[in-house]
């Protein structure tokens, strides 16, 4: 039995709606999008090809079998920009988390093409900033699965960016591709969209405006 890979893109599900998601030109409507009643609604909406607005956050789970043992190495890889942003919408952050605060992770600046660890308290130590990023030699167990957060940041374009995991075990190679992905942001003008619940508990969508031109909170 070989290692198994699960993921969550842009939120995970103790953060759901803490990421706010817009849509790149010519990509489907807001409404156009069927969202099931029992799923989050930015993770659907990414599937749809909308981008993390500033920061995406991508929660990777490894496991792997009894008495195996396997190397996990993970970088990011693909990575591609468009300078000039166009989005047609954008749906803010609902109640989340608060953010990836005091849990240990890896931040990805896009902008700066370079990776960071931050432990659970907040202490930064630079890892990597080559042209594909990553971390390398995990060893993960039946005892000890992987669980890797990654905070995707961008300001200055629009990126398109895949994940690519690599497992080693004795003999067996094998690799796996999470993407594309894409995250931007600090455009101004895009076209605001909020949601909330009715007293009946449906989903109710509200335009709020238009998007500022700074870049948005890490």
């Amino acid at each position: 039995m070989e290692p198994q890979l699960s993921w969550q893109w842009p939120t995970t599900a103790s953060c759901a709606g803490a990421i706010a998601v817009a849509m790149p030109h010519g990509g489907p409507a807001i409404d156009a999008v069927e969202i099931p009643a029992n799923q989050e609604p930015h993770g659907v909406l990414a599937k749809a090809g909308a981008a993390a607005w500033g920061t995406g956050r991508l929660d990777l789970l490894i496991t792997v079998p009894e008495n195996r043992t396997t190397t996990v190495d993970v970088h990011f890889h693909k990575i591609t920009k468009t300078t000039v942003q166009q989005y047609d919408w954008l749906l803010e952050s609902g109640e989340g988390c608060g953010g990836p605060s005091h849990q240990e992770h890896l931040e990805l600046d896009l902008d700066q093409r370079e990776l960071t660890k931050v432990d659970a308290n907040d202490e930064e130590e630079k890892t990597d900033s080559s042209r594909e990023p990553g971390v390398r030699g995990y060893v993960v167990t039946a005892d000890e699965p992987l669980h890797v957060l990654i905070d995707a940041r961008a300001c200055s374009a629009l990126y398109q960016w895949s994940v690519s995991v690599d497992y080693t075990s004795g003999s067996l190679h094998r690799t796996q591709t999470i993407g594309p992905l894409y995250t931007g942001g600090a455009v101004a003008g895009v076209s605001r969209y909020r949601l909330s619940q009715t007293d009946e508990g449906q989903r109710k969508l509200t335009a709020d405006g238009r998007s500022g031109a700074t870049c948005p909170p890490r």
